[in-house]
């Protein structure tokens, strides 16, 4: 007869794992020309999984956010002091991103993002580094992780810059 020993019950540690997929969608990055008409131009942007609760940014192509920024600085927009980094904010009723003082440039995405209060906007980052931008809603986790990458990427750029050269 076999006997069945108990076995003492073990507190495991365990963090939480998180792991997000991502997906493509369209966007509209409409910019105002110096004529006066606006231009819309589709950009795909890559987003997390569409029920994740807490998609608060997306990926865009480089030359998209280069193109953001340089169509600011043509209207004498104020920039940021660090060149990699342009504030923006969120209008979440017309779910579109712009410039505090300007209503073009603009990126219009398809979905609402988090409200971090009851307000209609929510101030936003325009990230310019790296193989890809990003754009985030301030104060979320999305943002502090792209801060930490950009962060991350002052720090190493450099190295980085040296491996290539070998």
């Amino acid at each position: 007869m076999l006997s069945t020993i108990s076995r003492p019950a073990v507190r495991r540690l365990h963090t939480p794992f998180m792991r997000r997929s991502f997906y493509s969608k369209s966007a509209e990055f409409i910019v105002r020309t110096p004529e006066n008409r606006l231009v819309t131009q589709k950009v795909d942007i890559t987003l997390s999984a569409a029920d994740d609760p807490y998609q608060s940014s997306f990926m865009l192509p480089v030359d998209a956010g280069h193109a953001f920024r340089a169509s600011c600085a043509a209207q004498g927009l104020s920039l940021s002091s660090d060149s990699e980094i342009l504030p923006l904010i969120f209008y979440h009723d017309t779910r579109h991103f712009a410039h505090a003082m300007a209503p073009y440039p603009r990126f219009v995405i398809q979905h609402d993002l988090p409200r971090p209060s009851n307000a209609n906007t929510s101030p936003a980052t325009l990230y310019l580094f790296g193989k890809t931008h990003s754009v985030a809603l301030n104060v979320t986790p999305d943002d502090r992780f792209t801060q930490f990458a950009h962060e991350s990427w002052h720090e190493m750029r450099h190295v980085l810059k040296k491996l290539e050269d070998m």
